[in-house]
């Protein structure tokens, strides 16, 4: 097991709070009159002692950070990265420890109300379980719904605060729950077809009874049964009422179910067209927030009153944080500090006392800090000391010799974005070679280009410039140094000593979109990589060497 903890002298650390805030109740009935946004008088002072403090960096390290969840006291923290280990504190911040998580694309997790129970997922791999406040982690594999040896492309996890109620979506998948705290799972049943959907989250009242989940391809649906049965969700504004067409990306739900928002990324295709809120269970909306962007994530207090947003850079919108203090009636961007703009992932306190927001952009490789703010303490400027090693950076080990060239450069036609192709057609796209497969000819979208269905095609590298060879990190699951006593940040030292001097080898840059096949070598960011066995039966044409250890092996040069 490899692990890493180092202190952070800041006198100001803010904890983050779960995405299914505290509270209970299955949410109103259609009809029913919205709540009156003076109820929520437990966030309003918290929230605004909190918005006139200063934002402080939390983790001085730059990540690719992707999600946050935290406990309801707000002590549990977990900070899931892209292409690193999952981080949690299990002391409101002051220290980190990645425990033994393994490296991949930490997309989502959910933390019990007591904090000792944390479920995380990685994409394209598997969900994994800690007792023990993150110091060690164990994969689920107690049944084909949560386990499969070729991985499980997860979206989402949500947990109520008891631990028992779980709800998890999978892209191009169903929606899975357990009632028992994951010892048994079942299938959501929906009221119409198809069962399966592309879904992109999920989240819960804090008694679990309440489920709301969404879907890339503007979908929306809500239980308030434990996902025993569900309803389709319209959100629909404007007089008279127009129904709005988003590829919805987030949800968020109060801790009584009835408040829920919903906001949708311009990545993947749709408009992301604002912020979207509904006080009774999703019969009535409102737009409150206008500006076209990628929202990449949704945090909420428990009442509903303060609502949260953070925006990315992607597109022609510089990214911000958003905040209400209206239940969504109204949203103001917040000063942020630095010059991070591609915000990733933002979560709050049940009262909204304690906020924390995140940079990154795993699509970009982009890296940035963790902020955090807190009501009733000072503002300090950031001042670490000492910093941390940086977090789940490859540590250098030896690896398997190098293997044989890449493949020649190859140039078929483009792919069209309205053809059907048949099982053996081949197409370019973003000057990759990709082969229709046997399954094209049943299953098709014909909005989704290669790289988004890797089950519909199978790649072939083309050959690429080398860049000049460097000594190559191996990805791990967590680095494990040990703090620098200087105040600036060190890399790890090796576990073992390191050994002469490689030669020196070349291979054709990675590619993005490309499929590799086994014995073919790439070279990412100075890194020889070597493909597997494995990369000849599962690929995720989105995911770099670094991030898919299991399908790359890496030789130092």
């Amino acid at each position: 097991m490899q692990q890493y903890r180092t202190r952070l002298a800041l006198t100001t650390l803010a904890a983050l709070w779960l995405s299914a805030c505290g509270g209970g109740g299955d949410g109103g009935p259609a009809g029913e009159a919205p709540a009156p946004m003076g109820i929520a008088s437990s966030s309003v002072a918290p929230l605004r002692a909190a918005i006139a403090s200063a934002w402080n960096v939390a983790y001085p390290t730059p990540l690719i950070w992707h999600s946050m969840s935290t406990n309801a006291a707000g002590d549990v923290l977990a900070a899931g990265t892209a292409g690193g280990s999952i981080l949690v504190s299990a002391d409101a911040g002051a220290t980190w420890t990645a425990g033994n998580s393994p490296s991949g694309i930490w997309i989502s997790s959910a933390i019990s109300g007591t904090g000792d129970l944390i479920l995380a997922v990685q994409y394209g791999v598997g969900m994994y379980r800690s007792t023990n406040r993150g110091a060690t982690w164990t994969q689920v594999t107690n049944s084909p719904l949560v386990y499969n040896a070729n991985g499980i492309n997860f979206e989402a996890v949500s947990m109520s605060q008891d631990g028992r109620h779980i709800a998890v979506v999978i892209q191009n998948g169903r929606i899975v729950l357990s009632d028992d705290a994951g010892a048994t799972w079942r299938l959501a049943t929906l009221p119409d077809a198809p069962q399966e959907r592309w879904w992109r989250w999920v989240d819960s009242s804090s008694d679990g009874r309440v489920i709301v989940a969404v879907s890339h391809n503007g979908e929306i649906y809500r239980s308030a049964d434990t996902g025993m049965t569900w309803k389709a969700i319209t959100v629909a504004v404007g007089s008279p009422k127009t129904t709005v067409a988003e590829h919805w990306y987030r949800v968020k739900l109060s801790a009584d179910g009835n408040t829920m928002a919903v906001v949708a990324n311009s990545f993947g295709g749709g408009p992301g067209t604002g912020i979207y809120v509904s006080h009774d269970g999703g019969s009535s909306w409102t737009k409150g927030y206008s500006l076209v962007a990628d929202y990449t994530f949704l945090a909420m207090s428990a009442d509903g009153t303060a609502i949260g947003a953070t925006v990315s850079n992607t597109g022609s919108t510089p990214g911000r944080v958003l905040l209400s203090s209206d239940g969504g009636a109204t949203f103001a961007a917040q000063a942020m500090p630095g010059s991070d703009t591609n915000w990733r992932a933002m979560t709050m306190s049940a009262n909204a006392g304690r906020m924390a927001a995140a940079t990154g952009g795993f699509n970009t490789q982009s890296t940035g800090l963790l902020y955090t703010r807190s009501a009733g303490a000072p503002a300090p400027a950031p001042a670490p000391t000492p910093a941390p090693a940086p977090a789940p950076a490859p540590a250098p080990t030896p690896a398997p010799a190098p293997a044989p060239a890449p493949a020649p450069s190859c140039n078929p036609p483009l792919w069209n974005t309205s053809t059907r192709y048949m099982p053996g057609d081949t197409v370019t796209r973003n000057s990759s070679l990709y082969v229709a497969t046997q399954q094209s000819a049943t299953s098709w979208n014909v909005n989704s280009p290669p790289e988004w269905t890797p089950s519909l095609w199978s790649v072939t590298s083309c050959g690429a410039p080398a860049p000049a060879p460097a000594p190559a990190p191996a990805p791990a699951p967590a680095p494990a140094p040990t703090p620098a006593p200087a105040p600036a940040p060190a890399p790890a030292p090796a576990p073992s000593p390191a050994p002469a001097p490689a030669p020196s080898c070349t291979a054709a840059a990675w590619n993005t979109t490309m499929r590799y096949m086994p014995g073919d070598r790439v070279l990412r960011n100075g890194t020889l990589y070597t493909a597997t066995d494995a990369s000849a039966t599962a690929w995720n044409v989105n995911s770099p060497p670094e991030w898919t250890p299991k399908y790359w092996s890496v030789t130092a040069c």
